[in-house]
């Protein structure tokens, strides 16, 4: 039988990590519970989409909420825009943007890092959504891929994911400025380009973490998409 960790001193629960203090049992509740120890991995979210189909292009905003546990998308669609938004063909650098009377948004790659920003009007019952955010600290490896359809020779898709980059700035929404530090705060880049069928289905999963030792950690997976017999887009990557 282990030997069992009996702790008699009275103590906080979680240390300034938000870890246990000191796993064990005791007789009497010593333990300090403080709701405010709790770490959570993220609390906020955003998601920035720009995306030209041809016939049709779409900008799309989501915010997520993860102690109020609820999102927020709004979408706005551009119809037979043919290429017209001149989406950069390398994901290496180039200007991403579109903007309206609804929305201004941006992604500038330098080559070094890259700048997000969004000013979107009336995103909440009459409030705006601003976002500044910079990814940086781009890691060695990322998923590239290169997937034919086995229906259209013609067909492909060219994408690149980016997973662990570092993140920081501000997002104003609902009345709240959400600090996004680059200590703990990710970012991922969805980068694609290439001729579609007109019929597919598409699973998407993606995570960035720093672990308690503080190196980075991620994943990307994916599914259904393209003829996969030659790679997939499944991969995990551990610092850097």
């Amino acid at each position: 039988m282990n030997n069992q960790h009996k702790i008699t001193e009275r103590r906080r629960l979680l240390d300034q990590n938000g870890y246990l203090s000191e796993p064990g049992y005791a007789t009497s509740p010593v333990f300090d519970y403080r709701r405010g120890d709790i770490k959570a991995a993220s609390k906020h979210a955003v998601a920035l989409t720009i995306a030209d189909n041809s016939y049709l292009a779409l900008v799309s905003v989501t915010v997520f909420d993860f102690i109020e546990k609820n999102q927020q998308t709004n979408t706005i669609m551009i119809p037979f825009t043919f290429g017209k938004l001149g989406l950069p063909e390398s994901s290496r650098a180039g200007i991403t943007a579109f903007k309206n009377k609804t929305v201004d948004i941006s992604f500038v790659n330098d080559g070094i890092k890259r700048k997000l920003h969004c000013d979107f009007k009336n995103f909440t019952k009459g409030e705006n959504l601003l976002v500044d955010l910079t990814l940086s600290d781009e890691p060695h490896d990322t998923m590239v891929i290169a997937t034919p359809f086995a229906e259209d020779k013609r067909a492909f898709y060219y994408n690149q994911k980016i997973n662990t980059m570092k993140a920081r700035g501000t997002v104003v929404h609902g009345g709240r400025t959400y600090i996004y530090d680059s200590a703990d705060s990710m970012g991922t880049l969805d980068w694609g380009r290439g001729v579609w069928t007109y019929k597919n289905t598409w699973y998407w999963g993606s995570m960035s973490v720093v672990l308690p030792d503080g190196k980075p950690f991620g994943f990307n997976i994916g599914y259904g998409f393209g003829d996969t017999t030659a790679a997939t887009e499944n991969m995990i990557f551990y610092d850097g």
